[in-house]
């Protein structure tokens, strides 16, 4: 298996990772056990912090040294105003950021297993993003662009995937999905397109079942791996 390290050094670019999906705010509950619908529960503990699959992806790469741009919109709010601070903080470039009314956000309950159950109001987020010509370049000099499966839920923002892929895949750049829960709800010619040009899957075991069709982990895999050279398969 290659080492991210060799994959990067294949194709000289200004940008190692580019990141296409959802900045919003987490706001995250402690209880012991979810309450029964119209019930009650304590909350032990609470926190707020700048979320977002894609956002937390970006951030996390510039921790370990790689060069990240994000791409998505924010709200113009307070609450974007945080969560670009909390992008620039993280060394990550913003400049392909565009806006919205309101920023988004995600409720996360969780149980004292450590299980999570998520309401989220996507905001800004969900509006498709504008082709721009900064938009264009970073596709042409990025190694790779990694794809929240978030964005193949809206048919415009889908849109505009295949066309930020189609210009990565021409200057000769690697692309990465992370499927999302919310794979399984994407249009099947849809995601038979987007799954035609992934070079590095990133899901977790149920929706690595659910791109394959099957509830077998074994075949899924299998069958997966037949067609997407690498696979980082996430079991948390």
């Amino acid at each position: 298996m290659e080492k991210l390290s060799d994959i990067l050094g294949k194709r000289p670019a200004e940008t190692d990772v580019a990141v296409i999906g959802d900045a919003l705010i987490d706001y995250q509950y402690w209880v012991d056990e979810m309450p029964p619908v119209g019930g009650d529960t304590l909350i032990h503990a609470s926190n707020r912090s700048a979320g977002g699959s894609a956002a937390n992806t970006a951030v996390a790469l510039g921790a370990l040294g790689v060069s990240a741009a994000f791409i998505g919109r924010i709200g113009s709010d307070e609450n974007g105003d945080w969560i670009k601070s909390q992008l620039t903080s993280g060394g990550v470039d913003i400049s392909c950021v565009q806006y919205g009314a309101s920023s988004g956000y995600v409720i996360t309950i969780i149980n004292a297993t450590g299980e999570r159950t998520m309401f989220s109001y996507r905001g800004a987020s969900a509006i498709p993003m504008i082709a721009t010509p900064i938009l264009s370049r970073t596709m042409r000099r990025v190694r790779i662009m990694l794809l929240s499966g978030y964005c193949l839920l809206n048919a415009e923002q889908a849109e505009f995937a295949l066309t930020a892929i189609g210009e990565l895949k021409a200057a000769g750049g690697l692309f990465a999905l992370d499927p999302s829960p919310l794979i399984g709800q994407v249009e099947p010619v849809l995601c038979e397109k987007i799954l035609s040009s992934v070079d590095i899957l990133m899901p977790n075991r149920n929706e690595l079942m659910t791109l394959a069709q099957t509830d077998d982990f074994v075949q899924a895999l299998e069958k997966i791996h037949k067609r997407i050279p690498l696979i980082a398969l996430k079991l948390g």
